[in-house]
């Protein structure tokens, strides 16, 4: 036998190295006898959880764990997206000054001396409520029973009246006065002992009667003075007790707003409805007023619980307003200054319902009568308040210059 000889190529001999030495895959080469033992589908071979090839599909979630999940990444991305925005805000917005910063220290420094002044206030007005209570019902029943006394006596000395009115009734239709009487009388008796009897007799009547009526007087003037006390101590008592009574609701009411709380119906319509008390002042006393005293009184109540206006630094304007007054005197102590020394009255008296209360060095107020002012920005600045005198002096601590009535002669 002859060999023939093949002649390879480079190229073809490349070509047939490359086919022997590239590596087979998985896929592609035929399981061995021992692998398809340890996967035997038929389980008819032991086998292993490690000898079988990992199934790469992804496991099932658990539904509970996911919504779980979705419900804190969308938190944690809300309040992401609130810092995001409140950074975003934070840099639109203008920084405070100093003097901005200084202006709401101020402020609420003023308001927590405000509720502290009107928590003070309260406090003292309830526990004198109890005693001032207790002597308005005691002067109540004491006015009552002076009423009734006088009244009962009143019945007396009128029944005095119409007997000596009978006495004068029976002289009068005889045609003379009980002297000529008595002497008719004796000339028709026998003797002179029916004379002297009947004349003794009609002195005695006289008497009598003179004696009646000046008990009777005398009586209605002891009753009469025991009313007057009565009614003396009950307007006194009822004065205390309408002051306190002012004080409380007005405490009340001023706490309410500096706490920025809500007011109570009832504080409310105290105000709106509280009996201003009588002015004593005359017409010549009010100069240039469209006003009454009482009106005033009851317009700066209502700028209590309905402001108008802010009232900041305006006590002026605030009282001109009240008396429907014209303002062309710029400052309240000009106010004072431009009035007569005459109509200036003593700080240490009394200031009546209606007067102008003036301090040093620039305020005045309404009076309210019974120890009771109406003054702006007292216990919060804007704002019309109620307080008794001692509250003002204890707030500012100002000078008191006295009163006058409310006389705008010289706006």
């Amino acid at each position: 036998m002859r060999l023939t000889r093949l002649v390879v190529t480079p190229a073809v001999a490349a070509a047939c190295a490359l086919l022997m030495f590239a590596p087979v895959s998985p896929s592609a080469a035929a399981p061995t006898v021992a692998a398809a033992k340890k996967c035997d589908a038929t389980k008819e071979t032991k086998t292993t959880k490690d000898d079988c090839p990992k199934d790469e599909t992804t496991p099932t979630a658990d539904p509970a764990v996911t919504d779980a999940q979705k419900a804190k990444d969308k938190a944690k991305a809300d309040a992401a997206k609130a810092k995001a925005k409140d950074k975003a805000k934070g840099k639109g917005k203008k920084k405070k000054t100093k003097e901005e910063i200084e202006k709401e220290k101020k402020d609420a420094a003023e308001k927590a001396a405000a509720a502290a002044a009107a928590t003070e206030a309260l406090h003292l007005a309830e526990a004198d409520l109890p005693r001032v209570t207790k002597r308005f019902k005691a002067a109540t029943k004491r006015s009552k029973e002076a009423n009734a006394r006088l009244d009962g006596l009143n019945g007396k000395i009128q029944e005095a009246r119409m007997t000596v009115a009978r006495v004068a009734r029976q002289a009068y239709i005889t045609g003379v006065d009980p002297a000529a009487l008595a002497q008719v009388v004796t000339l028709e008796a026998a003797d002179a002992t029916s004379w002297s009897n009947a004349q003794r007799m009609l002195k005695m009547v006289g008497d009598t009667e003179s004696v009646r009526m000046a008990q009777a007087i005398a009586l209605i003037e002891s009753a009469e003075k025991e009313k007057k006390d009565a009614d003396t101590e009950y307007a006194g008592a009822k004065a205390e007790y309408d002051l306190v009574t002012l004080n409380v609701r007005a405490a009340r009411f001023s706490l309410g707003l500096s706490n920025d709380g809500p007011v109570a119906a009832d504080v409310t319509e105290f105000f709106k409805t509280y009996p201003v008390p009588d002015c004593q002042f005359k017409p010549e006393d009010s100069n240039k007023t469209t006003r009454s005293c009482s009106d005033a009184m009851r317009y700066v109540l209502s700028q209590v619980t309905s402001p108008e206006k802010s009232w900041f630094n305006l006590c002026l304007n605030l009282v001109t307003i009240a008396y429907g007054a014209p303002q062309t005197i710029p400052n309240a102590i000009d106010q004072w200054n431009s009035m007569p020394e005459d109509l200036r009255h003593s700080p240490n008296t009394v200031a009546p319902p209606g007067a102008l209360m003036f301090w040093a060095p620039n305020h005045v107020a309404i009076s309210l009568g019974n120890n009771m002012i109406a003054s702006n920005d007292v216990l919060g600045t804007g704002r019309v308040w109620i307080v008794s005198f001692q509250t003002i002096q204890a707030r500012w601590n100002l000078a008191y210059l006295g009163w006058t009535a409310p006389d705008f002669r010289n706006a």
